[in-house]
């Protein structure tokens, strides 16, 4: 038999775990989801700078270095911004994440934009 539903205070308390759940588990999960988020975003800022540097110097070589530079910056602000939720030092933040969520958003497009200035400026990386 479950245990009765607690009502909702309005977010000045700790919400009740999951059945089954650790109450300290949800903000270990939170950490090593933004642990793989930086690692993910280090891969893709290197790949990126790789594809720039050896494909695109030939083609169109200040283009490409401003690309890997461009990716560089990107995953730099990323990491500094989610730098206390990684290592665990964050306030809790009941505005839905802080600056990090929408800090990821805007590094996402502008890998995007970065690929996309990659095919245009590079000749399709022939």
């Amino acid at each position: 038999m479950s245990p009765p539903p607690v009502p909702s205070t309005g977010g000045s308390e700790p919400e009740p775990p999951a059945e089954g759940g650790k109450p300290g588990l949800v903000a270990e999960r939170t950490r090593l989801a933004w642990q793989r988020t930086n690692l993910a975003t280090l891969v893709v800022t290197l790949l990126v700078a790789r594809l720039a540097l050896s494909k695109g110097i030939a083609a169109a070589p200040l283009t490409a270095k401003l690309i890997a530079v461009g990716a560089l910056a990107a995953w730099l602000t990323m990491a500094l911004v989610t730098l206390p939720r990684v290592t665990g030092r964050a306030r809790r933040h009941t505005d839905g994440g802080g600056p990090a969520l929408p800090t990821a958003a805007l590094v996402t497009v502008g890998y995007a934009v970065l690929g996309l200035a990659l095919i245009l400026f590079t000749d399709g990386l022939r």
